[in-house]
């Protein structure tokens, strides 16, 4: 890759007039060496989420329509498929598929508002499209600036002179891919209408901007920035300058460096100091000949034989010095190369003469049978293996064996290393290409999030999970920026989930300060008197919370047997608890207890209950249905099985009353009934799903129902046609087990444990 692509965004948020994106694709090693890169630079004029929707459209459409082409794999065989004609093909694509799309979405936008810029890199070459106000700069070394009649900018000297001058050109005005005219003789219909090709300069720049940079910063300030520093460090230079003189503009832009002809200056620089030691290099090696003792084994001789024939050695490279020249980006192949060559000589270099020095000592002492001996005692164990039958080596070569495999383990070792040394290095740039692209898709989806494209988000999180699933935890760096996108990742999730997190949820009070063995079940507001009614059916009572003074107190009924104080069901100023054989009512004017009787049948099993025009409902699983008492003075009458067809009721839980019936399932799911039939009705989804719905709330006087889901730890809010609405959830929720909602002042109480905790609510009606 003999280019450097980097991109510059810089937006004011909300305040932004337009909304815009930067694309620069990262394809695998293979599929860019085939075709390519692709880059785009957009932006529509629109501050509607139109805008978001269609940048995304055009984004994955041109991703799709090129790489996807299969022509691409067929170009390693057929040399006449260039990559232009299928980057003109795919944008004939978009082109149609753009039209198509706007129709669909019967989106109003004139193509007037959209200003894109789609290229292809490929080596060398450019190749780029666009409609729109988008401009594409041209920034070279140009000495003679007579040469041209392009529109040029000077960029101003550098103070040292230690570097060439550069002239800026502005290619979107010579080739006619600037801003449409609104006096045109037609309507623009098509995004792309041509294509320009060229090759980036030699150390040359190309700067794809959009309308507003270039009128904020001059050309010869740009070109001072670009052409002194490198790439990243020009756009952060660029985002510093921008942001101190405009904060309410967006400034989108992509810079490309041509880098080839710097490889080659530099591999130019190294040859050249290589041939003036080579010289050297001879007389020292002839000195080294020449004061060689005598014996020594001069290995360099038949190594460099053999290092001629590896590829990357200097005699094998001589047949094809010309075109190593000519295509630099062998450059690195042929120093690897040499390197390897180089270990190889120095190794087989000292491991013979190790062992020729060795044999040599042996011998001139005279005492090998020694010598010999002595090594064998402590090579016992590690020769055995190689006494066995047919092996006539004496106790001196095997030795030398020995030495000969450790020498050989440790080649081995070493090339092991290598091995694991370059395959962290491919770990390592596949994990930077993993953090880019999360970084990426996280910052897309954060532009989605800001201009209401939940569709688009949810499209992105799922990538952005998939992306993170792959990511390597290896190392404590790693393991903290895993935990960073994981963060971000799940803040962005609760908003497109529209949870509303409470850290520290108001106590309103605790029973256990009444008495410590308090364990109420449920608790029921009454708005009028400003009263909590929590029952505690082991206690045999319940305590009165006085929300405005916080003053707790309890009533109970000594004379009458009370078992059970459960599912508790409010009509006007009296709330009906189910005890096992009766019904106790409290009367909320006179805050006493008293029993009805009622006709309960011991084989039903109730799980919900409430009131409606005076009729009391009960919800019995077991059986599938909801039986009706209507009230008969001190007791209910007989009982009444209201529904009129069968319906799997065995998983539900609760029942809420507003004119219809709405019966709650564990699940999440809700039935809705009338007249003892059901009507078509369904809740929208809500991410996470419910785990373990325990009770409803359907409001008689507003639009909402509310159902909480304990294991969940939270309050999740639709409206009446089940759109979802909001959510709630606090860490504190850890043992809820029922609640009371006050419309008028628009607060929740929950009853968590032995607590009564309260809650604003509200977002679910803005």
């Amino acid at each position: 890759m003999d280019y450097k692509i980097v991109q510059l965004g810089l937006t004011p948020g909300k305040n932004a007039n337009t909304v815009g994106d930067i694309f620069i694709a990262e394809p695998d090693t293979t599929k860019e060496s085939l075709a390519g890169r692709i880059f785009v630079l957009i932006e529509v004029e629109s501050k509607r989420s139109e805008g978001v929707k269609i940048i995304n459209f055009l984004l994955d459409n041109i991703n799709y329509n090129y790489y996807q082409n299969e022509k691409i794999y067929l170009r390693e065989r057929i040399n006449a498929l260039k990559v232009e004609y299928i980057f003109e093909a795919a944008l004939a694509k978009v082109n149609k598929n753009f039209l198509d799309y706007l129709k669909s979405e019967k989106i109003n936008l004139p193509i007037s508002a959209l200003n894109i810029t789609v290229g292809l890199i490929y080596k060398n070459e450019l190749y780029f499209s666009g409609c729109g106000k988008n401009r594409a700069l041209l920034i070279y070394r140009a000495p003679d600036t007579s040469r041209s009649g392009a529109k040029k900018m000077p960029a101003e000297k550098d103070p040292a002179s230690v570097r060439k001058e550069y002239s800026l050109s502005d290619i979107s005005e010579q080739t006619g891919n600037g801003e449409l005219k609104p006096d045109g003789p037609a309507i623009q219909t098509k995004l792309f209408s041509n294509v320009i090709s060229g090759k980036i300069p030699k150390n040359g720049f190309f700067v794809f901007t959009n309308e507003t940079l270039p009128e904020y910063i001059s050309g010869a300030q740009l070109t001072r920035i670009i052409t002194t520093l490198p790439p990243l460090s020009a756009v952060e230079q660029l985002k510093n300058t921008l942001s101190k003189i405009n904060s309410y503009v967006s400034f989108w832009g992509i810079i490309i460096k041509n880098t080839q002809f710097e490889k080659a200056e530099e591999t130019k620089q190294q040859s050249s100091s290589k041939d003036s030691v080579v010289d050297l290099s001879r007389t020292e090696e002839r000195t080294e000949n020449l004061l060689a003792p005598s014996g020594i084994i001069n290995i360099k001789k038949p190594l460099s034989y053999i290092g001629s024939l590896l590829p990357g050695s200097d005699k094998a490279m001589s047949g094809i010095g010309g075109a190593m020249i000519k295509d630099k980006i062998f450059v690195k192949k042929k120093s690897v190369a040499k390197k390897l060559n180089l270990i190889l000589k120095n190794f087989f270099t000292y491991a013979l003469n190790f062992l020729f020095f060795a044999a040599k000592w042996l011998s001139s002492r005279g005492s090998i049978k020694k010598t010999v001996s002595g090594l064998g005692l402590k090579l016992k164990n590690s020769t055995e293996f190689l006494s066995l039958p047919g092996l006539t080596l004496n106790k001196r070569n095997k030795a030398l064996l020995i030495v000969a495999v450790v020498f050989l383990v440790f080649f081995i070792v070493n090339l092991s290393f290598m091995k694991a040394k370059k395959n962290r290095q491919a770990e390592l740039e596949n994990y930077e290409n993993l953090s880019a692209m999360i970084e990426q898709k996280q910052n897309q989806a954060e532009a989605n999030l800001l201009y209401s494209n939940e569709e688009g988000a949810k499209k992105l999180f799922d990538e952005i999970s998939g992306l993170m699933g792959s990511l390597p935890q290896a190392t404590e760096e790693q393991k903290s920026r895993f935990a960073d996108f994981t963060e971000k990742y799940n803040l962005q999730l609760e908003k497109i989930r529209r949870i509303t997190r409470i850290d520290e949820p108001e106590e309103v009070a605790d029973f256990k300060n009444l008495t410590s063995s308090a364990d109420p079940a449920n608790i029921i507001l009454s708005a009028n008197n400003g009263k909590i009614y929590a029952a505690d059916s082991g206690q045999r009572s319940i305590y009165i919370l006085e929300i405005a003074d916080r003053l707790v107190t309890t009533v109970t009924d000594l004379e009458e047997p009370m078992e059970e104080l459960l599912l508790p069901a409010q009509a006007a100023e009296r709330v009906y608890y189910l005890n096992k054989t009766n019904i106790i009512e409290l009367d909320l004017k006179t805050e006493e207890l008293s029993p009805l009787n009622i006709d309960l049948d011991a084989n039903n099993n109730y799980m919900g209950a409430d009131t409606y025009n005076e009729r009391l409902y009960l919800l019995d699983n077991k059986n599938g249905q909801i039986i009706r008492y209507a009230k008969n003075g001190r007791a209910f009458s007989s009982a009444y099985s209201w529904l009129q067809e069968n319906t799997d009721l065995s998983a539900a839980v609760d029942l809420s009353i507003d004119g219809h019936v709405y019966v709650l399932k564990n699940n999440g799911e809700v039935i809705k009934f009338l007249r003892g039939q059901t009507v078509e009705f369904a809740l929208e989804a809500v991410d996470p799903p419910i785990e373990q719905a325990s009770k409803i709330f359907v409001s008689p006087k507003n639009n909402y129902i509310y159902i909480l889901d304990p294991k969940s730890q939270r309050l999740i809010v639709y409206d009446k046609t089940g759109q979802f609405q909001a959510q709630y959830t606090s860490k504190t929720f850890t043992d809820l087990r029922d609640f009371a909602v006050d419309e008028t002042s628009q607060e929740v109480y929950l009853l968590s444990g032995a607590k009564v905790l309260k809650i604003k609510i509200g977002q679910e009606n803005e």
